[in-house]
């Protein structure tokens, strides 16, 4: 999507939003090839995680940056949706999910149900669309803040369901042997099964509507739903537009 003010990509799994050691291909150094008319090169207004695929927000000035990162700090209504597969299925099939991360020695996380003096809060609400018995479900997430990984240990720790292909915080759990059948679970490298489907936009339609960019699920998470008979190209509707 592409509009005066910003541009949204589809970001792949696997693609670094900065660079670093080793790391050859990442976002930001892509983006002076999206200026397109512009004389300024695209600003990232919020980062995901390397693993997870799906909407990536540019603004198109400094100023439109600015104005936009306020929006995905902390929400009261949820503007965006991550798709997720996770292993097993939630006690409940909605609710909201409040924990509280600090940071630990180097990059670690340390996550908490009570706050603490260093800690902050990382709020999402998730929806279950379907389930299967043991295989897994398919759930919609829909962050309120946006703390580094909140989703992926709010699967695996809060929900007790990691999301498929989370070795980092899911473990062995991420790998269930009831999928063999449709994936080789002994080579652990199943890409990760998070997908930022839907983002809000701040501004609106000639309809009064606000502009929604939804982005296609990748191959990998097709290919599981299309093998649990689970829709992969439906539009959310808790996030209008």
């Amino acid at each position: 999507f592409k509009n005066e003010h910003v541009i949204v990509i589809n970001k792949p799994a696997g693609i670094p939003m900065m660079g670093g050691n080793g790391v050859t291909v990442n976002v930001a150094d892509m983006l002076p090839a999206l200026k397109f008319t512009k004389s300024e090169t695209p600003h990232i207004c919020h980062t995901l995680d390397r693993e997870t695929s799906g909407c990536v927000v540019l603004a198109r000035s400094a100023n439109m940056q600015r104005m936009l990162a306020k929006n995905f700090v902390r929400r009261v209504v949820p503007n965006s949706v991550f798709w997720g597969y996770c292993v097993g299925k939630p006690a409940a099939n909605h609710g909201r999910i409040r924990m509280y991360f600090e940071e630990g020695r180097g990059s670690q996380i340390v996550a908490r149900p009570a706050p603490t003096k260093d800690s902050k809060v990382a709020i999402a609400e998730y929806v279950v669309n379907a389930s299967a018995l043991e295989f897994g479900s398919f759930i919609s997430f829909y962050p309120l803040t946006s703390r580094k990984h909140q989703l992926r240990i709010m699967a695996a720790h809060a929900l007790r369901c990691p999301l498929m292909g989370d070795a980092t915080f899911g473990g062995e759990d991420a790998f269930p042997s009831s999928l063999s059948v449709f994936w080789d679970m002994e080579k652990r490298d199943i890409p990760l099964h998070l997908h930022h489907r839907k983002i809000q936009l701040p501004f609106k339609k000639s309809n009064g509507e606000f502009v929604c960019v939804t982005a296609e699920v990748p191959k990998h998470m097709k290919d599981t739903m299309t093998k649990m008979g689970w829709p992969c190209d439906v539009d959310d509707p808790l996030i209008p537009g």
